[in-house]
């Protein structure tokens, strides 16, 4: 059985991400490429790249998650979340959160 080993990230800057039956990234010079999402891990997008609805959409469906950032990765100013339709991991961390014997550690790693 093949193993899964998504790519870490991509970083793009100035570009555009269209929807194309699949995310298409078009540089200034209107070349097309076609991006993996279904393989990225995180794609930050740096200032001056714009990204359609559509995208955004296929990226969540893929679970790649989606982070705005300044030049360079420097500052992040926005992050979506893959999986937000999903609530488990979020009431795991309310109840370990609201745990009265456990009021010190509420990531529970001490445990």
């Amino acid at each position: 059985m093949a193993e899964y080993n998504p790519l870490e990230l991509m970083i793009c800057s100035a570009a555009k991400f269209l929807e194309d039956g699949a995310v298409v990234v078009a540089d200034v010079n209107g070349t097309r490429m076609q991006v993996p999402v279904g393989q990225l891990a995180c794609l930050m997008l740096e200032p001056g790249t714009t990204i359609t609805h559509a995208a955004v959409k296929v990226c969540a469906d893929e679970d790649c998650l989606l982070l705005w950032v300044g030049e360079g990765g420097t500052r992040m100013y926005s992050a979506g979340t893959p999986g937000g339709a999903r609530s488990d991991k979020l009431l795991f961390q309310l109840d370990l959160a609201h745990d009265p014997g456990d009021d010190l550690d509420p990531s529970g790693l001490d445990q």
